[in-house]
């Protein structure tokens, strides 16, 4: 069994579902907490948002500190009688001791019995990129699979979408100073990158590298160290396929490889497509697109230049802008996970 995090260091469904599945496997009974409504100014939003075991071991959070002592204790209880229970907290709730600072109502529901298939394919179904819908039942089980349920039947209806993944492509302190910042924050990270030390540098923090090749020179090969560099990739066709639940920033000063990468990255359907550089340099590259034979439509896609904060030439500070205008388009797109 895996050791216990501090819960606030497992907040996505799938790293909830994997806590529970783990817990469960080596013999300690855990339950999964789902908030079912919100009112007002809560934390969380309703969906899957803590796992709790029979010894008081958690993942997750669900009011930052106000009340998961209590939801602790609640699912202890509940899961050494064996009964689901809906949980209140805020105005108009039964735990007229526990106060919420914001003002707001949080309803809960404790699952202290779950299918472990079914939570299974949950994980599965995320971990290949894509969205599950979970339903919960009057009764307390859990189920992931049944969208045509009618709601009458169901407490409540989710869907847990995939992580938030960032495909960084670039050369650089901008690239792997970004890379540490989105891995910080909990996102997926990939990286590619014509530079072998660039490449090194994401696999020693632990980020998954490839290098890229094919455009000038012999491609060098797989760079060597600590991380997880995964292979070389040729730049005209990597083989992206990027979701909807992706962003791709594209961090070059020589932009040379951009009319190889960027048509790519344009005709998936990642939610954000940001690109390093001025305003000049993104006319030069428009130019070069539409000559490439890019439509316009595509090519409008592109932030550029990258990021909320206009003119840092400071890589800790521009990848602060460029995660914060990811996380800008993100919300836009699909509200939280």
């Amino acid at each position: 069994m895996e050791a216990i995090a501090p819960p606030f260091e497992r907040t996505h469904p799938i790293d909830i579902m994997r806590f529970a599945i783990s817990s469960a496997d080596a013999g300690v009974p855990t339950a999964l907490i789902f908030v079912t409504g919100v009112v007002g100014g809560a934390v969380r939003m309703p969906g899957l948002r803590m796992a709790v075991r029979a010894d008081g071991g958690a993942a997750g959070y669900v009011s930052n500190g106000c009340i998961e002592r209590d939801i602790i204790g609640q699912a202890m209880a509940a899961l050494a009688d064996g009964k689901h229970r809906r949980i209140g907290y805020g105005a108009g709730s039964a735990a007229v001791d526990l106060r919420l600072p914001c003002g707001g109502q949080i309803d809960l529901m404790i699952i202290p019995q779950f299918d472990r298939a079914e939570v299974a394919a949950a994980i599965s179904a995320l971990a290949g990129r894509r969205a599950v819908t979970m339903t919960l039942r009057d009764d307390g089980v859990l189920r992931t699979h049944d969208d045509d349920m009618p709601m009458a039947k169901t407490s409540a209806r989710f869907v847990a979408i995939p992580k938030l993944r960032v495909r960084i492509v670039g050369t650089g302190a901008e690239t792997v100073v970004l890379a540490r910042l989105a891995m910080s924050a909990d996102m997926e990270v990939v990286v590619a990158s014509p530079d072998a030390a660039t490449v090194a540098a994401i696999g020693q923090y632990g980020g998954t590298a490839i290098l890229l090749t094919g455009l000038g020179g012999d491609g060098g090969g797989i760079a060597s160290g600590g991380g997880r560099a995964s292979g070389a990739a040729n730049a005209s066709n990597a083989g992206w396929h990027d979701d909807a639940w992706t962003a791709c920033a594209i961090l070059f000063h020589d932009h040379e490889w951009e009319t190889k990468l960027l048509p790519a990255m344009l005709a998936g359907d990642a939610f954000y497509v940001g690109a390093l550089g001025s305003y000049r340099a993104h006319q030069a590259r428009r130019a070069a697109l539409a000559a490439a034979g890019l439509p316009s439509a595509m090519i409008d896609r592109i932030r550029a230049p990258i990021g909320l904060v206009p003119q840092l030439r400071d890589a800790p500070l521009l990848a602060v802008s460029v995660l914060a205008e990811i996380t800008q388009c993100f919300q836009l797109r699909h509200g939280s996970f």
